[in-house]
Order: structure tokens, then sequence, then C-alpha cells
């Protein structure tokens, strides 16, 4: 019971610091938050995680500029994501490694582990939607922290003139994000 009650505490006081943190920070602060990036750097797998396909067209441009020899799309059987759909961008089908049972971020980060580990790679760069790769960079680390794996965050850059008026998108981010932090530690 006294576990419950501690659980129930928690999660109470993440929401108000969440509706704390919606309310009153600019949205250039919120956004930047949301955001991280490294420089491409050469790994033998570029992870590629489900959502639209500008994600998938970033993998593409890493994969032929030679960052990476293979793409492992996590969620490959969401919409726009599959792999006939990363040979239409380009990527040679012996290069094309799925995952398609994921169902959130930290989903991606348990199922592709495993790939990653099972074919013995030693890197892997990671490539999600700007918005999205704080939260998967956090969840990545914590997931991958045992492996030895150098993973590396590449994102796609939406073309977002005004974030004030995605006020419900990036409140979910947020929202999302919290949850993961819990779900991680």
């Amino acid at each position: 019971m006294r576990l419950g009650c501690t659980i129930g505490v928690l999660l109470t006081f993440l929401f108000f610091v969440y509706l704390t943190i919606i309310a009153l920070l600019p949205r250039s602060i919120l956004t930047d938050l949301l955001l991280y990036e490294d420089e491409p750097v050469k790994s033998d797998v570029i992870i590629v995680l489900s959502g639209d396909q500008d994600r998938l067209e970033k993998a593409e441009h890493l994969y032929s500029d030679g960052y990476g020899a293979k793409v492992l799309i996590s969620n490959a059987l969401d919409g726009s994501m599959t792999p006939e759909a990363a040979r239409e961008f380009g990527i040679a089908a012996d290069d094309i490694i799925v995952e398609d049972e994921a169902g959130s971020t930290y989903e991606n980060a348990e199922y592709t582990k495993e790939i990653v580990e099972e074919k013995g790679f030693s890197s892997a760069m990671v490539v999600t939607s700007d918005y999205h790769m704080r939260r998967t960079k956090v969840v990545f680390d914590r997931v991958y922290g045992d492996t030895g794996v150098r993973l590396t965050y590449v994102p796609y850059y939406h073309e977002y003139d005004d974030w004030s008026k995605r006020d419900n998108e990036l409140a979910w981010e947020y929202y999302k994000w919290i949850g993961s932090l819990v779900a991680v530690w």
C-alpha cells in the first residue's frame, strides 16, 4: 500500500510540474529543451524510428553519405516506414533490417538493442524528428547503457515557422517525455 501511495504522489507532482512548465516557460525555451543533436559519425548501423517519411529520408541521406552500412527500421510496419519505402528512397534491400513490434520510444530502444547486440554492432546512429530527439536520447542512453554500443543522435529537422501554433504537439511531447523518464527509472 505504501508503494502505491508513493507512486501516486510522484505522478501527481510530475503532473503539476508538467503543467507549470507548459504554462510558464516561453515557447522558444520549451522547444529548445526538446532538441538534441550530435555530428554524424560513421556507425555500424543507422536506427530510424517510426514516424513520418522525413525520418526515413534523413536516414537514407546518412546511408548514402557513408555514415552507416545498414539501416534498422524500428516499428517498420508503421505506415510509411516500411522496407519498401526504404528501398524507394535508395536503401539496398540487403542493407535493411526490420524491427516490427515497437509501439513506443522505450520499446524502440529495447527491441533495437536486441538486434544490435545480436548482429554484433558496436555503434549506432539514431534518427528521429528534432522535437523527439531529447526524449529518444534519454531512453536510448538508459536502455543501451550496459552494452558498450556508441550511440550518436542525428535528427530530422522539421520546418516549423512558429511553435506557438503547435501548442498541442508541444504539450503532448512533454507529456510523453515525462512518461519516458518515469519508465526508464
